[in-house]
């Protein structure tokens, strides 16, 4: 799936971008971030569990997960080398950009972000 959001990110920025490929990383990134903030918001609305708390003030959490953050970011960039991005451009082929693949990462990024945004706004 994620090889999926990266091709379709990266062919349409291929264009207008310089670097193509950190935009579709960066896009990458953020729908992972997304699911698990989403398994985050189910595992604290059923269970009452948050997986990730340092018992600190909003901020400082925040601060403290940026180096985490950044690195995961710099693996997904090397991960997707020119290599790999070759084999995804002769898996997918040229007709990514269609209007189902629209939809359908639209469903992938927007899906998950509404209904964790839903659960963890309702959490009691």
């Amino acid at each position: 799936m994620y090889k999926f959001i990266f091709y379709f990110f990266y062919e349409l920025a291929r264009k207008r971008n310089n670097d193509p490929r950190f935009l579709a990383s960066g896009n990458v990134f953020i729908s992972q971030v997304i699911h698990l903030s989403l398994l985050g918001a189910v595992s604290r609305y059923y269970i009452h569990y948050t997986p990730v708390s340092w018992s600190l003030s909003y901020g400082e959490s925040k601060f403290y997960m940026m180096p985490f953050a950044l690195l995961w970011f710099i693996i997904i960039y090397f991960y997707y080398n020119e290599n790999r991005i070759s084999r995804l451009a002769k898996y997918y082929g040229d007709k990514i950009l269609t209007l189902k693949n629209t939809v359908f990462m639209a469903l992938i990024i927007l899906v998950p972000l509404l209904t964790g945004i839903y659960l963890a706004s309702h959490y009691k």
